[in-house]
């Protein structure tokens, strides 16, 4: 990444930092902080490498994935929920590092982690080959140890996926219904061109033939796909980048059928491409990440170039057809540029739904105050705008390091189920996971008539672990005061919305519950995952985790 010089603004800059350093702050203070009860001050210990992804298993543990030591092992490593390195993890070191994945021993590096139905971990990336990067998946078991059931040793690599020699990577991951492991990524044709690429596992680790016809589809010509979804139909939603008669970097996002063909009914061909949301042309636009809400929008979320080439952070809905959504911010996007008004070289490189449908992204804003880049979070609104009462501003930057030309980038997003936010960074030459504490909702105080008979918390899940495909379902205990409204909802581990269970007012005192078969809003069985029920009422809201297998 380039890193910009402002030597003409540099008389200006000395009065910046002396009169707007105190505006500066006024604008980040208010009710998003570091969680200090995390690690050390919020954030977990330092590693020589970067984050990339973080997730939450189902006992609240974190796992983030990246690269440590030179030239890079890649690595995924576990922290308790607390921040403190899980010495019950990897034969007790708390973290698992590999390399020579595909024989070259150069670099190895992790950009995507997901926990799959059985509560193993799978790990995309790249690793260094003979002459080039290939394509990576790593799969371990829940302890730590490598799964030497999936594929060869563990580790799944695929070169030439495009019919050149240099290189490929994978960049995101998902799980159909089937528990098929999709992963989209880029590979090089025979001219050294990245295509966008998708390549299907089987869940031994094996390409699935099925799939396009060798187990993989490629498309465009310098391309990528970065980030992947699967939505509520199983079709499957990529979103990354193509260049336009090789001028202009578009933002794109495709849609495929289950079998890999691209679906004629969205888009142009199965693809949407946009580009000048920062007013630019013929510059730099992308998609870093994706996610599909309730109603089956698709979400993106990355930069878009102004018109002197720098970027901003933006995001842009699509309807289910392919369209730029016009009831988002008005336009179909939202282009975040200079957002304290000090800023250059933003982008958001992972979003997430909360429950409640806003939309939080991590990445980094480029901030003329410290002279470096520094992560930051954002939170939107359902209706594209900025949530003001998301820290008084709609965003929250963390600054590691006050001095000229150390920088940070958040790359990995993870809201976990108390409302803290988590993010993989990388801090100079560093990986590192912080965590924050959001305090801008305010907590709801019951009176004694709201809670006669009721204690906050009480929601309880009967056989957390349910195989729908041999009937189990969960049931779901929780208390109310009669007339009070309930509404319960399950939502996927990426925050978008599967099944509404309930939403209508209880009709007794005590205790009730409701069944969930594992299906979503449109009946369908779902993939195999850990999914988020969540139990609000008039007192209290509160979450219980179930896992579905298959």
């Amino acid at each position: 990444m380039k890193i910009k010089k402002y030597i003409e603004l540099a008389a200006a800059l000395i009065l910046i930092a002396v009169f707007t350093a105190e505006i500066f702050g006024a604008a980040q203070s208010g009710c998003v902080a570091l969680d200090t009860s995390f690690g050390t001050g919020g954030r977990t210990p330092f590693y020589t490498g970067t984050g990339q992804a973080v997730i939450q298993d189902a006992s609240g543990r974190v796992l983030v994935t990246g690269s440590i030591n030179l030239p890079g092992d890649m690595v995924l490593a576990r922290f308790t929920a607390s921040g403190a390195l899980d010495t019950t993890f990897a034969g007790g070191v708390g973290y698992a590092a590999h390399n020579n994945a595909a024989g070259g021993n150069g670099l190895d590096i992790g950009y995507d982690l997901a926990i799959d139905g059985s509560g193993k971990i799978v790990v995309v990336g790249a690793s260094t080959g003979s002459t080039q990067l290939d394509m990576a998946v790593w799969r371990y078991n829940s302890d730590g140890t490598i799964d030497t059931t999936f594929g060869t040793g563990g580790v799944f690599t695929s070169a030439g996926a495009a019919g050149g020699t240099t290189d490929d990577a994978a960049y995101g991951i998902a799980f159909d219904g089937a528990g098929r492991i999709l992963v989209c990524g880029k590979s090089a044709d025979s001219g050294n061109q990245a295509k966008m690429t998708v390549w299907r596992l089987n869940s031994n680790g094996t390409l699935d033939t099925t799939f396009g016809t060798t187990g993989y589809v490629v498309y465009g010509t310098t391309a990528s796909g970065n980030d992947i979804a699967i939505d509520q139909t199983g079709k499957i939603i990529v979103g990354g980048y193509i260049f336009s008669l090789l001028t202009s970097k578009d933002m794109t996002v495709w849609k495929l059928n289950a079998d890999g063909s691209f679906d004629s009914s969205f888009g142009t061909g199965g693809e949407f491409t946009h580009n000048g949301a920062a007013g630019g042309s013929a510059t730099e636009d992308a998609a870093n990440s994706v996610a599909i809400d309730s109603s089956g929008r698709i979400i993106a979320s990355g930069f878009s170039s102004d018109s002197t080439g720098y970027n901003h952070a933006t995001l842009w809905r699509l309807t289910s057809s392919g369209a730029l959504d016009l009831t988002f911010n008005s336009t179909g996007f939202n282009c975040s540029s200079n957002i304290d008004g000090l800023t250059y070289d933003d982008s958001i490189n992972k979003i997430q739904l909360d429950p409640s449908g806003k939309i939080v992204g991590a990445g980094y804003i480029y901030s003329l105050v410290n002279a470096s880049y520094d992560t930051t979070v954002w939170r939107f609104n359902q209706d594209g705008t900025l949530d003001t009462t998301f820290n008084g501003a709609g965003y929250k930057t963390v600054t590691d390091s006050y001095t000229p030309g150390v920088h940070d980038y958040g790359y990995g997003l993870s809201l976990c189920s108390e409302g803290g936010i988590l993010v993989a960074q990388k801090i100079n030459t560093s990986l590192n996971v912080l965590k924050l504490k959001n305090s801008c909702e305010p907590a709801v105080t019951p009176t004694p008539t709201q809670i006669a008979g009721v204690r906050a918390g009480d929601v309880t899940v009967y056989k957390n672990v349910i195989n729908p495909l041999k009937g189990d379902k969960a049931k779901i205990f929780f208390k109310t005061t009669a007339g009070e409204r309930v509404k319960i909802s399950v939502y996927n581990n990426r925050g978008v919305l599967v099944s509404s269970l309930y939403n209508a007012n209880a009709i007794s005192d005590g205790e009730q519950y409701i069944v969930w078969d594992g299906k979503n809003d449109n009946d369908s069985q779902i993939g195999s995952g850990v999914y988020i029920v969540v139990v609000e009422t008039t007192h209290y809201n509160k979450s219980v985790k179930v896992v579905v297998v298959k």
